[in-house]
């Protein structure tokens, strides 16, 4: 497939089961071009509200790729 629908409920799930305080996201673009869509930016900025409303910090959202990785954080300037 070339998108999934995915809500951050999805994500924070298992996470708040576990109780887990800090998480990492990564998910690979199969067409080999690591570059962040606007749809990866969006998920990115709920998931980010979501999981503080939650009490668990992402501490980044990374996208892999054939041609290497991409930080949505550093991309955003959210990255130290």
């Amino acid at each position: 497939t070339n998108s999934a629908i995915l809500r951050p409920r999805d994500v924070l799930h298992e996470i708040i089961k576990l109780g887990e305080p800090k998480i990492i996201l990564v998910h690979n673009h199969q067409v080999g071009d690591p570059t962040p869509s606007k749809a990866d930016f969006d998920f990115t900025e709920r998931l980010v509200q979501a999981a503080g409303i939650v009490g668990v910090e992402l501490l980044d959202h990374i996208i892999v790729a054939e041609k290497g990785y991409s930080s949505i954080f550093y991309l955003r300037g959210l990255k130290k």
